[in-house]
């Protein structure tokens, strides 16, 4: 039954409300019989009425009718009319006839129509809904319109049938007027009055009904169907007559509005999401927030349509939405399939947004259609759409209708929930949901409210002083903090700066700027962020945190973050066409998010830098088939910075490079990768530790990941389970790396990369270091174009070492998670010795070892497990932790393994070892290029006498390291020793190609930028004279003579295989080819 409640408002504003009558008791002695069968009607009182059947011999149907027609019951005259009759039914005494309908109620609508429905006795499960068109219901002219299941088994308690008692309620509203023609609803529920739970309703719209007057109501039994003795008894009848609601008549109202101009289906949709609250208030009782919404509604109805789409002069210049497009529509990919997803969208029906309430905030969770992220990325992108001044859906009403159902959603959670400090803190507080909604929310408040109520206005503005003030508590908020969690913290920042910029707050617009100051301050040279504190980048969230960065450009216009941004360009051509991430500390090793592409930035990157390589990442990953970097974006912001002219160059191929960005050789090789992480993290277990230094991986020829080797590392087996301490989960094994000791030589054509480190537990579901284990791991490892080579040694510390298991470990993944079409499956080729994963082939060249296991491990997913080669001092793996062994200080686990893609078809000629427990020696021969490494594990200088013998005749150099990316020149002349400090190696080189004895490229863009240039060419009418080493963006006052002077500077871009493009700065205004 319609509840009606006061609303307070000027009778001139307040729509009226339609006449109600209050439910009348209907006096059942009214009743009278009617139909020629024998029965005896009793007991007719205000309490009720029994009718019993004597005969049904020849009988037609026969039964109750009752005149309601005394003037005082209103006719039906609006949608939203409706006549609610209930009335108890009992002492029934019926014969079972599950098929003959026995039981009918109805409405009569005298000589036109009459609207009834009917049940059967006994296991009968039919209820129909019927008509007729003369008005009497005894008739044969009545018409069966539907049969609906109506009580199975399980529901017997509300069947027509002995001695059940049942509460019903029948009732008939106006859905429609076609002209003198009319649509009713009718609606049966039953409702056993011994067991309440069985319960069932049925709804049937009659159409085309020629009445609007009930004149009476009908109890009707067929008696075909009926024998002597049988009874029923109706009794508490009563008869409820109301209009529509205010709530409905608001909703009336709204949805007769015009809509012949954008202007007018804007108000019409603004308002159509307000009745919709006010029901979602009225819904869960909040009656004074549905009035007020109703009045607000009233109010607005007679305002200009035009009021509800102006903009706000007094706006804030920097704003996203009003950042106009580089490159029109027709050209723009981003804006082309920023239509496509949402036209595809708004076809569909949106889901409800009910009222949030505290123990039901509605967002949940952080994906799917109430997901914290990906409901409110989908409002800011609507929005964007709904408001650019370019869109081509500007204005849409269907858009703008879901923009405002989760604007409200969120603002609704804020005002519940405005401090993160709440147990659960609120869904609305992740990051990646931070930082898309509140610039839409600051977009749409400040340029466009009058798509808000007045009283809205204030009350977001009340929302957002109380969010802010709780924001001033924010961890990273404090003064002089020291970024750390990167993304999440930049995330969170956006919404610290829409809500400084929002309440005026200055406060958190500076620490804003402080923390924006600080991150960008920390850029590791080939462009990517370190990740907690100063350790290595991780992997996944590069994108996102220059897509964060673009948005506080965005809203503040702060050079500083431009600056920033086109000093990343480096970070995805430098990683090459596939993202690795086993380079990553951080517990992301353990990889998602991709499965092919390089997180190349953004297009302010692209645009302001004029950048060919990142052009090319961008275009190849722009929009594939399967997860990548670029489809975690938000496509809004990418649209405005797209610029279609700036060219776009591949990437090169076969070369190895020093990588500044992770500290360690990377190397590509057509579908064969690998690179190293040598840059040691600061010696503090507040810090990540490394899992491995070393990873390959081979791709698909579109660059998705085939088979991966994620992980080569030490594994000492510490406790027998986790244990807890200070707080903290700490792992049973110790496998991460800390106190490094790292050196690199880095050539054109091979790496060498040696580490010496303690070995340490981690902080369980992290790669925070914890406790040291005693144990310490030397590390050799040589990368060539068609393979690595490693050696990875363990031995105690000091003295003795105790474990329960030592373990050396190759972790090889594809599919799931990892990002590959399949899961490949271990294949031992020669036992012990040749393993196949995939693409990848792992040689083993020696082991101290006693035992080497496959096992397949739970790996993110179940159904995708990893794979791990397990060397073990055991017999086998896995076996339960037995006895923990102390193991004198002489003793050394070791392995060598070759791993290379299973195309690569030349063997090494040798692989050995040489020296002792401090001073580890490795020789390795192939028919192009040998090698002799040297590394000095002691804890003081050693002399080391060079096996040169070893290693074939021809040309040969010597190379001493120094640290990380040292770049030391190569001695053509050989000695008999060297000498070598602690965690310094040696190189001695023979080969017959020059490069294999000059240090290599410092960089990526030391690559791209030589060889050595010398010509003298026309070129566009100018006469161009150069000699040197192109350095990086280099303009005019790198050219030795250059007639007649350009206008604005010029670099040069290169393409493998030697082709060279002439060009601007801002080209491609000028482009040509030298030859």
């Amino acid at each position: 039954m319609k509840q009606f409640r006061t609303i307070v408002l000027l009778s001139s504003v307040l729509l009226p409300l339609a006449a109600m009558s209050a439910p009348t008791a209907l006096d059942l002695n009214t009743f009278g019989g009617t139909g020629a069968g024998a029965y005896t009607l009793s007991g007719a009182s205000t309490s009720g009425a029994s009718i019993a059947y004597d005969t049904s011999n020849g009988a037609n149907d026969i039964g109750m009718v009752t005149s309601i027609n005394s003037g005082s019951l209103s006719p039906f005259t609006q949608v939203g009319d409706s006549m609610i009759y209930s009335f108890h039914l009992g002492g029934i005494a019926a014969t079972n006839n599950q098929f003959t309908p026995i039981f009918r109620v109805g409405f009569d609508f005298g000589a036109t129509a009459a609207l009834r429905y009917a049940t059967s006795t006994g296991t009968g499960p039919r209820l129909e809904f019927g008509s007729n068109t003369n008005g009497n219901p005894f008739t044969s002219g009545t018409v069966h319109v539907t049969h609906e299941d109506w009580c199975p088994f399980d529901l017997q308690d509300i069947r027509f049938d002995e001695g059940h008692e049942i509460d019903v309620a029948v009732s008939l509203e106006l859905v429609a007027i076609n002209d003198s023609l009319h649509d009713y609803q009718m609606t049966v529920t039953y409702v056993s009055t011994l067991n309440p739970s069985d319960t069932n309703s049925k709804t049937y719209t009659f159409t085309g009904v020629n009445g609007n007057q009930v004149v009476s109501l009908f109890h009707v039994t067929n008696s075909a169907g009926m024998v002597a003795g049988d009874a029923y008894t109706v009794s508490n009848a009563s008869l409820v007559f109301s209009g529509p609601t205010v709530l409905d008549q608001v909703r009336a109202s709204v949805d007769a509005l015009p809509e012949s101009t954008p202007e007018e289906r804007v108000k019409k949709a603004v308002l159509q999401v307000e009745v919709e609250r006010a029901a979602n208030a009225e819904a869960v009782s909040l009656l004074e927030e549905s009035d007020a919404l109703l009045v607000e509604v009233q109010q607005a109805l007679s305002r200009n349509a035009p009021e509800f789409t102006a903009t706000n002069p007094g706006a804030p210049v920097n704003l996203p939405i009003l950042r106009p497009l580089i490159t029109p529509y027709v050209d723009n990919p981003y804006l082309q399939k920023l239509e496509q997803e949402a036209t595809d969208g708004i076809a569909t029906d949106d889901v409800l947004w009910p009222r949030a309430l505290h123990y039901n905030q509605v967002i949940n969770d952080v994906q799917g259609n109430y997901g914290a992220r990906s409901a409110f990325k989908l409002m800011s992108e609507y929005l964007w759409l709904f408001g650019h001044d370019e869109s081509p859906m500007k204005f849409d009403p269907e858009l703008l209708k879901r923009v405002l159902r989760r604007a409200h959603a969120y603002m609704d959670s804020l005002e519940l929930t405005p401090s993160v400090n709440a147990d659960p803190a609120p869904n609305w507080y992740d990051q990646f949901s931070v930082y898309v909604a509140f610039p839409a929310l600051y977009e749409l408040r400040m340029l466009y409210p009058g798509l808000l109520m007045p009283a809205q206005l204030s009350r977001w503005d009340s929302i957002m002083n109380a969010v802010a003030l709780d924001m001033e508590s924010w961890y990273f908020m404090v003064l002089g903090y020291s970024p750390w969690n990167i993304n999440i913290e930049t995330g969170r920042l956006v919404g610290v700066m829409v809500a400084g910029l929002w309440t005026g707050n200055q406060q958190l617009v500076d620490r804003s700027f402080n923390h924006i100051d600080a991150t960008t301050a920390r850029l590791f040279p080939d462009g990517a962020v370190p990740y907690h504190g100063v350790g290595q980048a991780s992997s996944n969230y590069h994108d996102i945190l220059l897509e964060e960065w673009l948005i506080l450009y965005e809203l503040t216009g702060y050079q500083p973050i431009m600056d920033a941004m086109v000093n990343t360009q480096w970070r995805g051509p430098a990683m090459g066409r596939t993202e690795e991430f086993w380079t990553s500390p951080f517990y992301k090793t353990y990889r998602w998010n991709y499965q092919k592409g390089t997180e190349a930035g953004s297009e302010l990157v692209a645009t302001m830098s004029r950048n060919p390589y990142v052009r090319w990442l961008l275009d190849r990953d722009m929009f594939p088939d399967y997860f990548t970097p670029g489809s975690q974006l938000g496509h809004r912001y990418q649209a405005p910075w797209y610029d279609a002219t700036v060219i776009a160059n591949p990437l090169p191929d076969n070369y190895t490079i020093a990588d500044r960005n992770t500290g360690g050789p990377r190397g590509w090789y057509g579908n064969f990768t690998y690179a190293g992480a040598f840059r040691p993290n600061p010696n503090s277990t507040r810090y990540e530790g490394h899992e491995t230094l070393m990873g390959a991986m081979t791709v698909d020829d579109d660059g998705r990941v085939n088979s991966i080797l994620v992980d080569v590392t030490p594994r000492i087996w510490q406790t027998p389970d986790n244990t807890v301490e200070n707080g903290y989960d700490i792992s049973a094994w110790a496998d991460l790396t800390i106190y490094e000791d790292p050196a690199t030589t880095i050539s054109s054509n091979y790496s060498v990369s040696t580490s010496i480190h303690e070995i340490t537990r981690k902080r369980a579901g992290s790669a925070r270091t914890a406790n040291v284990s005693g144990w310490t791991g030397r590390q050799v490892w040589i990368g060539l174009p068609d393979r690595i080579v490693g050696l990875v040694s363990t031995v105690p510390t000091a003295g003795e070492a105790a474990a329960y298991a030592i373990n050396g470990v190759l972790r090889l993944i594809s599919g799931g998670t990892a990002g590959a079409e399949t899961t490949k499956v271990l294949e031992e080729i020669i036992p012990g010795t040749h393993y196949r994963y995939g693409q990848l082939d792992v040689f083993v060249h020696d082991s101290t070892y006693t035992s080497l296991t496959g096992l397949e491990v739970e790996y993110r997913v179940p159904t995708y497990p990893a794979t791990e080669l397990t060397f073990s001092n055991r017999a086998s793996e896995p076996l339960p932790a037995g006895t923990q062994t102390t193991f004198p200080s002489a003793t050394e686990f070791r392995f060598i393994v070759e791993v290379r893609p299973a195309w690569t078809t030349t063997d090494l000629t040798a692989v050995n070892v040489l020296g002792d427990q401090d001073l580890i020696g490795l020789d390795l021969v192939s028919s192009e290029l040998s090698l002799q490494v040297w590394l000095n594990a002691a804890d003081t200088g050693r002399s080391v006498m060079l096996q040169r013998g070893n290693l074939p005749a021809g040309t040969d150099s010597i190379v001493l390291s120094n640290g990380v990316l040292g770049r030391v020149p190569f001695d053509p002349s050989v000695p008999v020793s060297v000498n070598l400090v602690p965690g310094q190696h040696a190189v001695l080189v023979v080969s017959s190609d020059p490069e294999d004895h000059q240090v290599g490229w410092e960089s990526f863009t030391q690559l791209i930028e030589t060889p050595l240039i010398e010509f003298t060419r026309h070129v566009d009418g100018m006469e161009i004279e150069y000699r040197g080493t192109l350095q990086e963006s280099s303009d005019l006052n790198s050219w030795t003579d250059m007639n007649p002077q350009p206008a604005s500077p010029w670099t040069f871009i290169f393409e493998p295989g030697g082709k060279r493009f002439f060009r601007s700065r801002g080209y491609p205004q000028s482009q040509s080819t030298i030859d």
